[in-house]
């Protein structure tokens, strides 16, 4: 039997996060998200419905070591998050600006996570948690490099941003460009 195997998602996948070598879990459009614990031999899917009653197109995951996160783009932006045993969404942050849009996060370590998106109201949105994401709180816009005008976040797929040691680095894109440190 060859090393690879034939799948087909049901919905277009946009992040990737390994929880360990056997366990690998992925979140995608249209409030998807889905998991292997056999390293692929069988995947279970299924759609989170979101409080609000619609299905989060998610563009950004994370593991943290305890609990496994997504958010979504588009307004209402959210933030979920369950445990390594199950897929049951607890849902943590809502956003209702209507500009919203989640691109990207990453992890200091189990308890100091950081999300990264497009601009709301003329600010670059980053928002942190410092208690393992039960709570995620907005960074002031003064304490964020000004918005530069054109520049968002772009929907890498999470791509765009990545943690070394104490540093965090985010790529932005659009009409200007930069990275952010």
């Amino acid at each position: 039997e060859p090393a690879w195997r034939h799948w087909t998602a049901p919905s277009a996948i946009r992040t990737l996060d390994i929880l360990s070598e056997r366990h690998i879990r992925y979140a995608a459009a249209k409030g998807w998200v889905g998991e292997t614990t056999d390293a692929g031999i069988q995947w279970n899917e299924q759609q989170w419905m979101a409080p609000d009653s619609t299905f989060p197109s998610f563009r950004a995951s994370g593991w943290n070591g305890k609990a496994w996160f997504v958010a979504s783009i588009a307004s209402p932006g959210w933030i979920g998050r369950c445990t390594d045993l199950n897929t049951v969404p607890e849902w943590v942050h809502q956003d209702t600006d209507e500009t919203v849009f989640f691109d990207a996060m990453a992890w200091w370590n189990p308890e100091e996570g950081l999300v990264f998106g497009d601009p709301v109201s003329g600010c670059l949105t980053l928002l942190v948690t410092r208690d393992g994401g039960t709570t995620w709180r907005a960074v002031d816009c003064e304490d964020v490099p000004p918005h530069e005008p054109g520049e968002a976040g772009f929907a890498a797929s999470n791509g765009n941003i990545a943690i070394s040691g104490d540093t965090a680095w985010v790529f932005t894109g659009g009409r200007a460009s930069r990275c952010l440190r």
